[in-house]
């Protein structure tokens, strides 16, 4: 049996997806309208274990190498 480390929501209709750690205070969440999401767009990502995150976090995602 594992425990339940994080939870999240998509809110499909308004594009906004929320993440929360099971071991940290803070609900983060980011607005997926304000990515460019078309192919050959920059990857982003952003490490959710930074317990400094908090609210939304659309504008501290930064650009990245793809894994595959």
């Amino acid at each position: 049996m594992y425990n339940t480390e994080y939870r999240t929501v998509s809110d499909l209709s308004n594009r906004v997806y929320f993440f929360e750690l099971t071991t940290g205070p803070n609900v983060i969440w980011t607005d997926f309208a304000k990515f460019d999401l078309k192919p050959g767009a920059p990857v982003m990502s952003l490490d959710p274990d930074n317990n400094g995150l908090s609210g939304d976090v659309t504008k501290k995602f930064r650009k990245t190498k793809a894994l595959f």
